[in-house]
């Protein structure tokens, strides 16, 4: 069975996410298709193969029968073609056979160049069905990412509500009695907060999400 023949339930049975089933049924037409251009390339290429053969036999030929002509012609300069005559007979038959052989070939050649234009467009269309797959399943696989990453900021806004409740107590300390020094250690922590904001990210592992992409590409189970 092809692959193309495997429909989008087949896929889901595997247990894949509708995002990572509708990639694999993508992935699978479009293997599809550049196996069936591979298989038309087959009789385009030896056809042309044949075809520039015979071409060049044709112009080997020709340089041979215009050598004999010219044979030919100085031959009967003497009163004598009757040897020249006798090359010139089977060299003219085997031009005129390949030359036929090289016109009849074209209509089998003219239907295999078609037949590969419409296996490369249907190649073509397929990687664009592939792409436009792809990015819904990258959405996907960022998805638990995104659930990392919210509970890193949960973790890290319950660590800074804590720091806010120790602020406001040294404030209620401070409103008592000014001069305790707990205004000035509300301010430092306020300023370790701000600075802890302000760290830097360290720039974006682009690679990483090249990688990912171009997994999936041909595997709708990779992940990041």
């Amino acid at each position: 069975m092809r692959k193309s023949e495997m429909s989008v339930p087949d896929v889901v049975a595997t247990e894949l996410t509708p995002a990572r089933a509708a990639l694999a049924h993508a992935i699978d037409v479009l293997d599809n298709t550049q196996e069936c251009l591979a298989e038309a390339q087959i009789p385009l290429s030896t056809l042309e193969r044949v075809r520039a053969e015979s071409i060049e036999q044709v112009r080997v030929l020709r340089t041979e029968y215009e050598a004999c002509v010219g044979v030919w012609m100085e031959a009967g300069a003497q009163g004598d073609k009757s040897a020249a005559a006798a090359e010139l007979l089977p060299l003219e038959l085997r031009l005129g056979g390949i030359l036929s052989g090289i016109g009849g070939s074209e209509a089998g050649l003219s239907l295999a160049r078609e037949a590969f234009a419409a296996a490369a467009d249907r190649m073509r269309k397929a990687q664009g069905d592939r792409d436009a797959a792809l990015w819904p399943a990258v959405v996907e696989a960022a998805g638990p990412l995104v659930t990392d990453l919210e509970k890193a900021m949960t973790a890290a806004l319950q660590v800074e509500m804590r720091l806010r409740s120790i602020i406001s107590a040294l404030r209620e300390a401070g409103n008592r009695d000014e001069q305790n020094g707990a205004f000035s250690a509300a301010s430092a922590i306020e300023a370790a907060i701000s600075t802890a904001r302000r760290i830097l990210l360290p720039a974006a592992d682009t690679e990483s999400g090249r990688a990912l992409i171009d997994s999936l590409r041909s595997d709708p189970r990779a992940s990041f």
